[in-house]
């Protein structure tokens, strides 16, 4: 097997953040949103409420979270107002799915 193929059936490098979004996330289909979103973009982890934000655990590749991150704030629910609090790389975890917690 060639190089190439080699590269091509080897997964992509796998990267986690910790994504905290404020503004306008509870109460109007954000969690959903941000599930079918990841499931679309192919990123692991979950999201949560937590007191007056929500939380994201993301982790895929670095194409897939770039893509996940820019629809979080351009495709969110029309009564969504989300903005980007903070976020911080983790360490990945061994995933196997994305969720919502509670």
């Amino acid at each position: 097997m060639n190089k190439l193929n080699q590269r091509m059936l080897t997964k992509p490098e796998q990267f986690a953040e910790l994504i905290i979004i404020n503004g306008q996330v509870q109460g109007v289909g954000f969690r959903p949103f941000v599930y079918r979103l990841a499931k679309a973009q192919q990123i692991l982890g979950w999201v949560k409420n937590e007191v007056g934000h929500v939380s994201i655990l993301a982790q895929g590749s670095a194409e897939a979270l770039a893509r996940f991150k820019k629809a979080l704030i351009d495709e969110a629910p029309p009564l969504a107002k989300p903005s980007f609090q903070r976020i911080n790389k983790t360490d990945i975890h061994p995933l196997h799915d994305f969720a919502i917690l509670l």
